[in-house]
């Protein structure tokens, strides 16, 4: 999930938070979507008056985070440092929930930091949400923005999450798409918890101007964590069926943007096709580039929440070729912005990716639609207000 913040840190007239700090616990990585939407929250709290204490599971220091809390008046705290001084044995510096020991060790540290600060609310988010579950322990004002879902009873975090009896009632989960939001319904104990669940779909920033089809290159692109999930090697065989059937186009490429554990095994492949025009050059800072130069995105997962790169795409007038998997289908309309293809149907994406390189009068209306939709379902502002609403009905 890998996207460039965009959102301006424009001072809000609505100081509604005013006087409250937060406990905001986080998880996310060195680049990308995480990284982007932790600065876009942190952005929200201060547009909107608050203060807040952030508490983030990243293991080293981690300085220009730091210097960016720091410039809106915030604090940063490490987990480890925190925890540190319990002298617990861990493995994995993140906070569990399925140990007993170590959950009520936690909700101990927890209420320690939060009397010392004097906090009057918990926002968990970004990354592995739940695994901060021990922060709301005893919490009335308490909010999770659920990034995933529960994908099995007891296969992950979350979905031991529903299971426990541990989540106070009081806890409000904001789901980034209704898919995501179903999953947790789905998988729920209604008997062991009073469940207060909403959709509040994720922004990339302000809509921005269009680019024009002849200011654009036959680049198709993909930003995303190179993992199983997002399903590198499909990608790559849809680039081989383009590049296979439509020798006749003018040159194009297939670029992916990112870092992740496949990405060697990845790089290994597209070299074995023999073409070079399929790269994996890792995470670039100038992604709003490649937005712009790019005349199809490209996704080809077998899980996704939301899939805040695709929303990105729809941000920059880019049509995508999705798979029907999770939230993404609430990001790309089938045959509107872009199309749907069914997982693992690498025939099916080529043949979308080939329309959308062929057919410029296809292209410009889907671009346009997908400038409009990101306006209707991700806009800034929508966000914005959606977010602050739901922090102002959890206050007591």
């Amino acid at each position: 999930m890998l996207v460039q913040s965009a959102m301006g840190h424009r001072m809000s007239s609505n100081r509604a938070l005013s006087g409250k700090r937060y406990l905001l616990a986080a998880e996310y990585v060195e680049f990308g979507g995480t990284r982007a939407y932790f600065k876009d929250l942190l952005r929200f709290y201060s547009n909107n008056g608050a203060d807040v204490v952030a508490v983030t599971s990243f293991a080293r220091k981690d300085p220009d985070m730091t210097l960016f809390v720091e410039s809106l008046g915030f604090q940063l705290i490490r987990y480890s440092d925190v925890i540190a001084p319990l002298r617990c044995e861990r493995d994995d510096l993140r906070p569990a929930i399925w140990s007993r020991n170590l959950y009520n060790t936690e909700v101990s540290m927890f209420s320690t930091l939060r009397a010392q600060y004097g906090l009057d609310a918990v926002t968990l988010s970004v990354g592995t949400s739940g695994i901060f579950l021990s922060a709301v322990s005893g919490m009335p004002n308490a909010i999770m923005i659920a990034h995933g879902y529960p994908h099995g009873i007891r296969q992950r975090t979350l979905g031991r999450m529903v299971l426990t009896p541990r989540v106070p009632e009081s806890l409000k989960i904001l789901a980034v798409s209704d898919y995501s939001g179903n999953q947790f319904r789905s998988n729920w104990d209604a008997s062991r918890n009073r469940l207060n669940i909403q959709t509040i779909r994720s922004t990339c920033g302000p809509e921005l101007s269009p680019v024009p089809l002849e200011n654009r290159k036959s680049l198709v692109m993909t930003a995303a964590l190179i993992e199983n999930y997002k399903n590198p090697f499909d990608w790559i065989a849809v680039a081989n069926e383009v590049f296979r059937s439509q020798s006749s186009l003018e040159s194009f490429a297939f670029t992916w943007l990112g870092e992740g554990s496949q990405r060697s095994a990845a790089e290994a492949m597209a070299r074995r096709t023999g073409e070079s025009s399929i790269t994996f050059p890792g995470w670039s800072d100038e992604l709003s580039n490649y937005y712009e130069l790019s005349r199809v995105y490209l996704q080809m997962s077998s899980k996704e929440s939301l899939g805040l790169s695709v929303v990105d795409a729809l941000r920059y007038g880019l049509p995508a070729v999705v798979t029907d998997a999770g939230g993404l289908p609430e990001v790309v309309l089938d045959g509107v912005n872009g199309f749907v293809v069914p997982v693992g149907d690498v025939n099916a994406a080529a043949a979308a990716t080939i329309e959308l390189l062929r057919n410029d009068k296809l292209w410009q209306k889907q671009a346009e639609a997908a400038r409009e939709l990101y306006q209707e379902r991700f806009s800034a502002t929508s966000w914005n207000d959606a977010l602050l609403e739901a922090h102002l009905t959890s206050l007591n």
